[in-house]
């Protein structure tokens, strides 16, 4: 019997000690919220299929102008320049300074970059009086051996968005391009 108690107590007192050298699961420390580019805009791709939206399509390249209307186009592939940084991810977060700013009518978020090396530079969303996102401006920048080029983006969700872009390919002649894209009826 008594060797039965030492062995409950030692099971005992081992399971103690074993669940106290345990360690809990760190929680990631959320602190402010930072945007998800990539989910908002799959999430808008997603809408504008369903919604189908007649567009208006501008396109300036090598000092030609382009117009294209339409109703059907691969939104996930239109947007998918604007829905590639990963922003949200904790590992990046670090990188950028967030900062807010109340307006008029609304309020504005920034997220600028702290490290050159990273391709978004910079963010800004503006929302309106009931916290709607009016506008999302961002400013990508992308240098390597063969190829440098600055992007100036800006999405206006349901209205259209505007890309002007400058680029550089090593032995090649810079080229520039803006592209602009205005829903007709929604």
């Amino acid at each position: 019997m008594i060797r039965i108690m030492k062995n409950l107590a030692l099971s005992l007192f081992l399971a103690l000690g074993l669940t106290a050298c345990q360690t809990e699961k760190a929680e990631v420390q959320k602190g402010p919220e930072y945007f998800n580019l990539p989910a908002y805009f799959k999430a808008e791709a997603q809408r504008l299929t369903e919604e189908a939206p007649t567009y208006q399509k501008f396109i300036w390249a090598k000092g030609e102008k382009d117009t294209i209307e339409g109703k059907t186009l691969d939104w996930e592939k239109e947007l998918a320049i604007f829905g590639r940084e990963q922003l949200h991810e904790p590992a990046v977060r670090e990188d950028y300074q967030r900062d807010s700013v109340t307006l008029a009518n609304g309020y504005q978020i920034s997220y600028q970059s702290l490290v050159e090396k990273r391709n978004l530079q910079r963010l800004v969303l503006q929302y309106g009086p009931q916290k709607e996102l009016q506008e999302l401006q961002l400013k990508l920048r992308q240098n390597n051996t063969v190829y440098s080029g600055q992007s100036e983006l800006v999405y206006w969700p349901k209205k259209g968005y505007q890309l002007h872009k400058d680029q550089k390919v090593v032995a090649f002649d810079s080229a520039q391009y803006r592209i602009q894209l205005h829903f007709m009826a929604h």
